[in-house]
């Protein structure tokens, strides 16, 4: 796996929570988890999935959204500028396909848990699982497209985007202030997490 495959996989974890377009355009959202290579695992309320259209072979686009905030022109001074906003984002398009088997679907809920609780992961009631299993559907996105999109201010020299990086900070938007600092040689490329 290379460098923008593992940052891709640290950008998932740090923010799993995509919104899912259908190509009716039909708009839910759901966290999702990464799940082998080429795979992302969800789920979805039954009802929404219907909404959504949820079935075997449906094309589903997933929008994951990093630190982003907005950059005043006068963050740029003394450069005369416009306001902008930065902006770190992950697109992947797959085929979805949804998980039947019983077993597999409390697998999947289980890993998803111990994804966003981590190795602590409370303890679910069985009881409870088995009341709720039959309302949620259970699905995989495989055949997997990415487009990384980030703004960064990285077409500016690296003193700006320290200014910028201050200004973020100052508005306690930290995690977008650590991706514009204008340091490290990642300015083009997908950036890593802070």
């Amino acid at each position: 796996m290379g460098a923008s495959e593992d940052r891709d996989r640290l950008f998932l974890a740090a923010y799993p929570f995509a919104t899912l377009v259908t190509p009716e355009l039909q708009v839910a959202a759901a966290p999702l988890r990464v799940a082998g290579d080429g795979l992302l695992e969800g789920h979805l309320a039954r009802a929404t999935g219907q909404r959504l259209g949820v079935t075997e072979g449906a094309l589903i686009l997933a929008i994951f959204q990093g630190p982003h905030g907005y950059i005043s022109a006068q963050d740029y001074a003394p450069e005369p500028a416009v306001p902008t906003w930065n902006t770190v984002r992950l697109e992947i398009r797959g085929t979805l396909s949804v998980i039947e088997d019983e077993a597999a679907r409390r697998a999947t809920l289980a890993a998803q848990l111990q994804a966003l609780e981590g190795p602590n992961a409370p303890a679910v009631s069985e009881t409870l699982i088995s009341q709720l299993l039959p309302g949620i559907v259970v699905f995989r996105l495989g055949s997997l497209s990415l487009r990384r999109t980030f703004k960064l201010g990285q077409n500016k020299a690296p003193a700006t985007q320290a200014r910028l990086a201050k200004a973020l900070r100052g508005r306690g938007a930290e995690a977008l202030a650590a991706l514009t600092d204008g340091q490290g040689d990642d300015r083009d490329h997908w950036p890593p997490l802070p």
